[in-house]
């Protein structure tokens, strides 16, 4: 599973269609989207095949992104069939992002999973919506209006209405700080968990 940013998709979600440097820079636009999408997210969104991780010290959960299938487990390339339990998100159930041990681990296991990544056929929308943002985001920053220096010119301070004049604040955060920091709900109910040493209490280990 591999998801798309269309041109049509984006439009929709923000409510205005594309200019002509989005257009032609569309396939560009939406990959640095896509990829300020899953640092924020902490996992990639999608993908089919193995990805590696390295076990925590005495840790028994094992986070690794979302997936709706699992098809193998492999520890230190010794495949593994039984001794875990594939876990659920709390927030949404579907899809799973993790997987719980029985017994703890250490620090030296390999852990190879294939998958099929992602969240379904397709992704959820408040994900959608929030990648339209930041592909808006990016957009902005890349096609602003630039000063003599090449500083980016990004926001009116003050304008004059008639005879009186107004001054705005100017924001210090980017285009893309803002709307990563308007959307930290959305990103918190989606976002994979870092893996961290959690003392198990359990004897043997895998």
């Amino acid at each position: 599973m591999v998801y798309t940013l269309s041109k049509s998709d984006i439009e929709r979600q923000l409510g205005r269609p594309l200019s002509e440097a989005e257009a032609d820079n569309l396939e560009a636009l939406v990959a640095l989207a896509k990829q300020r999408l899953e640092q924020a997210l902490n996992a990639p969104i999608d993908g089919d095949g193995v990805r590696t991780f390295a076990s925590c010290e005495r840790a028994r959960q094992l986070y690794v992104g979302p997936f709706t299938e699992l098809k193998s487990v492999k520890v230190n390339d010794k495949p593994l069939t039984d001794g875990y339990e594939v876990m659920w998100s709390d927030e949404f159930r579907v899809p799973a992002n993790s997987l719980r041990f029985s017994k703890p681990m250490v620090s030296d296991r390999i852990i190879k999973i294939e998958a099929t990544w992602g969240f379904g056929a397709k992704l959820p929308l408040p994900l959608l919506h929030l990648w339209a943002q930041l592909f808006d985001a990016i957009a902005r920053t890349s096609f602003a209006a630039r000063d003599d220096n090449g500083h980016l010119i990004r926001d009116i301070t003050s304008e004059k209405i008639i005879d009186y004049s107004v001054t705005y604040a100017k924001s210090s955060q980017s285009d893309l700080d803002r709307v990563l920091s308007d959307n930290m709900g959305v990103i918190s109910a989606y976002r994979t968990p870092s893996n961290t040493i959690i003392p198990s209490g359990v004897e043997g280990c895998i």
